[in-house]
């Protein structure tokens, strides 16, 4: 959702003339700078549909910094069609480096040696401030942003941070936990981002979520 995230990180690939498509149950192929990238569906997630496309849509418009490759929202809710953000995922690709290739072992030998590069690359990446701003602009009402993100580590499959942020708009207030992954699958760079409720425990249930879905993509190609 930190639009500008991925790119403070130095992390960056590419989604040109991008489609997505299904493949065989479970599993979505993402076309990304003409590589096809097999990405396992998580259980309980299907494409967003009806409003939920619609809120997809606007959301994606906001980043000016990356693409939006799929929106993944619950396939209860949808069917039930109570609009309740709930859990939804969100892969991403950067636009600022199109057409290069960054090996996993590459990006995961940047983090290595400089690990606290990243970090401060995460906090002058996200301004709760603009965020807000841009949704209030998106959906044409006062809502403001709070909260943040930070790097929480890496493993053999990618780079991860985690957060919590807080929106207030329309009279509620809505507490999100969340975790992003930026891997690398055939050289292009992905953020596979996982959102869910707030409260007790859910900051680190994304992010084992988060690691999973990581992981399968990997397995997957």
């Amino acid at each position: 959702m930190f639009k500008r995230v991925m790119l403070g990180l130095a992390v960056a690939a590419t989604l040109a003339g991008g489609s997505v498509k299904a493949a065989e149950p479970n599993i979505i192929v993402l076309n990304v700078s003409g590589e096809s990238i097999r990405f396992p569906v998580p259980k309980g997630l299907c494409p967003a549909t009806g409003l939920y496309a619609e809120v997809a849509d606007k959301v994606a418009r906001l980043d000016d910094v990356n693409d939006t490759l799929l929106t993944l929202y619950s396939c209860s809710d949808m069917a039930a069609k109570t609009f309740d953000l709930g859990n939804y995922l969100i892969v991403k690709a950067p636009k600022s480096m199109a057409n290069q290739n960054l090996p996993l072992s590459t990006l995961l030998d940047a983090y290595r040696q400089s690990p606290e590069m990243f970090g401060e690359a995460v906090d002058q990446a996200v301004d709760t401030k603009e965020l807000g701003k841009d949704f209030s602009e998106a959906f044409d009402e006062k809502i403001t942003v709070g909260g943040g993100i930070k790097v929480a580590g890496a493993d053999a499959g990618g780079i991860y941070l985690v957060g919590a942020i807080e929106m207030e708009g329309g009279g509620r207030t809505t507490e999100t936990s969340l975790a992003t992954g930026v891997t690398s699958v055939k050289g292009k760079i992905l953020g596979i981002n996982l959102y869910g409720p707030g409260g007790d425990g859910e900051v680190a249930k994304r992010l084992r979520e988060t690691k999973a879905a990581v992981a399968a993509t990997l397995a997957a190609n």
